[in-house]
C-alpha cells in the first residue's frame, strides 16, 4: 500500500508520526528531538480538522515541536511545543 492510496489528513498524520525518527542535532545545529507530547497533539489537532479543509504542511520545530502550516492561510498555522500545547 502507497502513501497515496489514504486521504491527504491521513497522509500528514503519517507525516507527523515520521518525526519521531528525528534525533537531537536533527538539523546540524542543535535542534532538539521532536516530543512524543508534541506528536500526539499534532495527529489529533489533523484529526479533528473539518472535512473539506485541506490538510495541513508539516514541519519539525527546532525546539522539539510540531508546525502545521497551511499555505492559504497564515492565519491557521498551529505550532506545538515539546510538552504538546498548541504555541501562540
Amino acid at each position: 500500500m502507497s502513501l497515496a492510496e489514504f486521504t491527504p489528513h491521513e497522509q500528514a498524520m503519517f507525516k507527523v508520526a515520521q518525526l519521531a525518527g528525528r534525533h537531537d542535532g536533527w538539523d546540524g545545529h542543535g535542534a532538539k528531538r521532536v516530543t512524543a507530547p508534541a506528536i500526539a497533539a499534532a495527529i489529533d489537532h489533523i484529526d479533528r480538522l473539518a472535512e473539506g479543509m485541506p490538510a495541513p504542511g508539516v514541519w519539525p520545530s527546532v525546539g522539539g515541536g510540531v508546525i502545521l502550516e497551511w499555505d492559504d492561510r497564515d492565519d491557521s498555522d498551529v505550532t506545538f511545543g515539546p510538552d504538546g500545547e498548541a504555541a501562540p
